[in-house]
């Protein structure tokens, strides 16, 4: 199991209640193959900041839809490189902001003769 889906389970049951530190840091060793000191670190963050794990999923999952919306809209006029650029130049958006404001980015681009 990759130690990103393993931190998630770890997570949901470390904040569920499910698991206590040393059940959490068992799943780690024995499922990421990773180091006890490395899984131990990684489990203390987990407690400082709950969630984190899975809001990372949450918006790598609306990124991959606005990606695939664009590309769908834009066709051949979009790529990966157009999608890469435009999160790199416009920084860190709340997501409402890029699902309302990409589309028009990228139409200003492409008139513009700018294909990122």
């Amino acid at each position: 199991i990759a130690s990103s889906a393993a931190s998630l389970l770890v997570d949901i049951n470390l904040q569920t209640r499910q698991w206590n530190i040393d059940q959490a840091l068992k799943f780690m060793v024995d499922n990421a193959k990773i180091e006890k000191s490395v899984a131990l670190a990684a489990i203390r963050r987990q407690t400082q900041s709950p969630g984190f794990h899975i809001s990372g999923l949450v918006g790598q999952n609306l990124l991959q839809k606005i990606k695939t919306d664009l590309k769908q809209k834009f066709g051949n006029d979009f790529s990966d490189k157009n999608f890469h650029d435009l999160i790199l130049y416009q920084g860190g958006v709340p997501i409402h902001v890029a699902m309302a404001y990409y589309p028009q980015l990228v139409r200003h681009n492409i008139k513009a003769g700018d294909r990122s």
